[in-house]
């Protein structure tokens, strides 16, 4: 069995030990340095201050932000009862549904974003949402208008089925609801408050 001893790789580079061999055992652990040399990084040429190029170690990708989009729905909420034929009582669940499912507390609930399934809410920048009850100036039906606002990273939709689903649970039967998506916001704030001046409000 050799025991030839086989020693450390590291020579030295500094004036005074330069061009002298390490006299320590070496150790397989440490790639063929011994113990005091193992963390040792030879100097180059190109990485002196005056006679290299100065090489520098890589810098850290900068961290790109995602691009913040706008997106904006016009919101439809319809009883389909007349407000004549509806008790006090019918009134009030409908409105407590709608102040319920169109506030900036809730309505992150009922959308999809499909970068983020499990979380709707991670990639929402700003959220804002307004809403007002009316009735119809022929039929005399009961609904709601409502604008919503989002400033987002991601890929968003609203449920709609999730919100009917929800709306025939709390009322006993099937409402009519729905969503128009617009990517000019200034265009959506017009046909709203156009849809506002052309029915009456409510006295819920």
């Amino acid at each position: 069995m050799s025991t030839e001893k086989v020693l450390c790789k590291h020579v030295g580079v500094r004036l005074g030990n330069k061009g002298v061999a390490c006299r320590n055992r070496a150790n397989p652990n440490f790639g063929d340095f011994c113990a005091k040399h193992k963390k040792v990084k030879r100097a180059t040429i190109q990485s002196d201050e005056v006679f290299g190029s100065g090489e520098k170690a890589a810098e850290p990708a900068e961290k790109v932000t995602p691009k913040h989009k706008h997106s904006v729905w016009l919101l439809t909420l319809n009883s389909q009862k007349d407000i004549a034929k509806m008790s006090a009582e019918q009134k009030q669940e409908f409105k407590d549904l709608g102040d319920f499912i169109f506030s900036e507390e809730n309505i992150a609930k009922y959308l999809i974003d499909r970068n983020s399934p499990d979380d709707p809410t991670k990639n929402i920048v700003k959220l804002a949402i307004e809403h007002t009850f009316e009735f119809g100036a022929s039929k005399g039906r009961v609904h709601m208008h409502g604008i919503l606002n989002l400033t987002h990273t991601g890929h968003y939709s609203v449920n709609q089925a999730a919100i009917r689903q929800l709306a025939e649970k709390v009322l006993g039967y099937k409402v009519h609801f729905n969503a128009k998506g617009s990517a000019d916001q200034d265009a959506a704030m017009r046909a709203y408050i156009q849809k506002q001046q052309g029915d009456n409000a409510a006295e819920l």
